[in-house]
């Protein structure tokens, strides 16, 4: 049983944990629900996608820094990926946001047409 025991230990520092959070699926379930949650919002209200796509494309340039001066390549591709998702909705906001009537949204930055 102490072998047994051994071996999964080995095995989850070479691989990582194979459930709960951190795991490949935890990581891929969030970026999607993530995008969803930023798409909604540029939809909903172009000036804040802009805002908020912003912010995240920011945090993740920052994070794609921090992994490439660990030499991290995994946090470098996460980095990236929250980055170009970030970016993806501060465009669509731009070019949508002179075509937006604020009806849905109450926000100061949105017109009242």
């Amino acid at each position: 049983m102490d072998e047994l025991a051994s071996l999964i230990y080995q095995d989850n520092l070479l691989h990582g944990p194979q459930y709960g959070p951190g795991n490949e699926q935890s990581k891929a379930a969030a970026k999607g629900l993530g995008g969803l949650g930023l798409a909604t919002l540029t939809i909903i209200c172009p000036p804040a996608g802009v805002a908020v796509g912003a912010g995240v494309a920011a945090g993740g340039a920052g994070l794609a820094v921090i992994g490439a001066a660990n030499n991290d390549l995994e946090l470098v591709q996460d980095g990236f990926d929250v980055f170009s998702m970030g970016m993806g909705s501060a465009v669509k906001g731009g070019f949508s946001s002179s075509s937006h009537k604020g009806y849905v949204c109450s926000l100061p930055v949105c017109p009242k047409k």
